[in-house]
């Protein structure tokens, strides 16, 4: 990255390192910025990342980040955001300019909290009232924030009322929204969501049924026109529903049980939720309100009727399945359950269901029969690796080594858990290095990850491949790998290991700058002092200092290192 002026960052960054860059720093993702050293910033970026800018004074000078695109591109969006979080501080530090006060004393300004302490109460209601009526925005923002405090004879309707208003004023003629029109539904949705877990924490928990009612009565019927907020409107119901689910569990009074059991009754039966793809949120509260109420048949009853209706998306009908077992199951009626289950398997959330039952009944047959059937099927990846991992889990307790084989190589190449690869060479002792050859061949074929690149190398380690090792060290350029088979690797290619970790670490030294740098020189240098390889240390030591004399910092770390060596 060249040298450029902080204050024209937008005519030197690339555009796709710009626009995202912008975006991290508008949602707040820049965290923890501080000045390390004089004119050197560091911050957190997405938690992970760490950034590192030097400026001198009002020029970029260099910059670094943990990231792997810095590390292909030498630029990336979490430097760029960083760059904007630190011209914004730097600016909100100037001075500004002093404006004389001419027609107040000067300690006494002139703000909203002196209006308020000297106008009387009769007086800000009346303004408040006018402006209500002339601002629709302020009346909504002024019902919402004190619903709770104002009593009417249906206290529901006054929550259904201000999402219709708010509803009402974000529509457009073609009945959609506007992106400005959807981010207001949502907040006073999140507001009023926000009073409903406040009233929860009080145990109001009528108070807490009427907000999360309203709210998926009026949110429902709106979230399929919702062009850029769906995904906050969905999790929005959710939450309502969550908190509908949370005042059962608190065993609430036997009125207000009657209450919900009876909006649940009416409410599932309406096209909209299951246009919507909302009814399998019912169906689980209504499982849990038979219990309660010990209305069992009543709910078998309902959802018997219902699975006769259209139209029935497949996540709508197999979790309309899944409560009538489970309420067969609560009436002691295990026959019909599992056959509802064992005529329903080619859905694939109905077949991990009727899996998870049986491994709770430990129908070890069952889960057998379910899994092999599943496995012979295209299933979504993942219910198949829930599937894949029953079936194994059977395959080790029935002492079947050639499943086990099979499904513990699938396994460890989608996940590369090491436990997987102690099964793999368990099942397959005698012919095992044909095994690993194999093994290895596929790895190979597989997409980088760092679990994958962890997991090799650990893998030629447990396999005495040293030099495959060493090789695939210094085929990916990696300093952490490099420090933990140091050891081993030293006592086979001592030369060659000296000098890939002195290129390695000098080379990270070159690309990043600044404290959490140094701190990792230091720690580099001090695991080299603690297994003895003090002449390398030394050298490197000496090398570091020789060349990077400017790096106060730097340097501060390597005397603390000679003090403790």
């Amino acid at each position: 990255m060249k040298s450029f002026p902080l204050l024209q960052l937008e005519q030197h960054i690339a555009d796709e390192f710009l626009i995202n860059g912008e975006q991290l720093y508008e949602h707040g993702s820049v965290q923890h910025l501080q000045e390390a050293d004089k004119n050197l910033w560091s911050a957190q970026v997405e938690v992970e990342q760490e950034v590192e800018v030097k400026i001198s004074p009002s020029k970029v000078v260099e910059a670094s980040c943990t990231c792997s695109v810095f590390a292909e591109d030498k630029c990336c969006e979490h430097i760029v955001a960083t760059l904007f979080a630190l011209r914004n501080l730097l600016q909100s530090r100037k001075p500004k300019p002093v404006q004389k006060e001419e027609f107040l004393p000067q300690n006494d300004k002139f703000t909203t909290a002196a209006v308020l302490k000297q106008i009387d109460e009769t007086t800000l209601k009346e303004f408040v009232r006018q402006y209500a009526h002339k601002d629709r925005n302020f009346a909504l923002a002024l019902k919402t924030k004190f619903v709770g405090l104002v009593e009417v004879t249906d206290n529901k309707e006054k929550y259904l009322q201000i999402l219709d208003d708010a509803i009402k004023a974000a529509r457009k003629k073609n009945k959609h929204f506007s992106q400005r029109g959807e981010q207001k539904i949502i907040k006073i949705a999140e507001d009023l969501l926000s009073q409903a877990e406040s009233a929860f924490a009080e145990s109001h928990f009528l108070t807490v049924v009427l907000i999360a009612q309203a709210l998926i009565e009026k949110l429902t019927p709106i979230q399929r026109k919702m062009d850029y907020s769906s995904k906050e409107t969905a999790q929005l119901l959710e939450q309502s529903f969550a908190l509908l689910q949370q005042v059962l569990d608190k065993q609430p009074a036997p009125a207000l049980l009657e209450a919900l059991w009876n909006y649940v009754v009416l409410e599932c039966q309406k096209i909209t939720y299951r246009i919507n793809e909302l009814v399998p949120l019912f169906y689980r509260l209504l499982t849990s309100l038979a219990a309660k109420t010990n209305k069992r048949q009543e709910a078998l009853t309902l959802l018997e009727q219902l699975s006769i209706q259209a139209p029935f998306s497949e996540k709508n009908y197999t979790r309309l399945l899944m409560a009538r077992v489970v309420i067969l199951e609560q009436l002691n009626r295990q026959e019909e359950a599992q056959k509802i289950l064992r005529n329903n398997v080619s859905h694939p959330d109905l077949l991990l269901f009727a899996i998870l039952q049986a491994t709770k009944r430990e129908d070890w047959e069952e889960v057998k029969f379910l899994s092999d059937i599943g496995l012979r099927n295209a299933l979504p990846t993942n219910i198949r690796q829930q599937v894949e991992e029953a079936r194994l889990n059977i395959a080790i307790r029935d002492g079947e080594m050639p499943m086990q084989a099979q499904l513990g190589k699938q396994r460890l190449l989608e996940t590369f858990e090491w436990r997987y690869y102690k099964i793999l060479k368990q099942a397959t002792p005698s012919k095992w290095q044909e095994t690993l050859e194999q093994l290895l061949q596929a790895i190979e074929k597989t997409t980088y990850s760092p679990n994958r690149y962890i997991f090799l190398a650990a893998l030629y380690a447990e396999e005495g491949k040293y030099n495959d090792l060493f090789d695939f060290i210094k085929k990916i350029q990696s300093l952490d790998l490099l420090q933990e088979y140091f050891k081993v690797l030293s006592t086979i290619y001592q030369s060659e290991v000296h000098v890939l970790y002195k290129s390695l670490l000098y080379q990270f030294l070159e690309q990043h700058i600044g404290k959490q740098a140094s701190k990792k020189v230091f720690e580099r240098l001090k695991y080299l002092y603690e297994i003895g390889e003090n002449d390398l240390a030394d050298e490197m030591s000496a090398t570091i200092k020789q060349k990077y004399q400017e790096r106060h910092t730097l340097m501060d770390v390597l005397m603390v290192l000679e003090e403790q060596a």
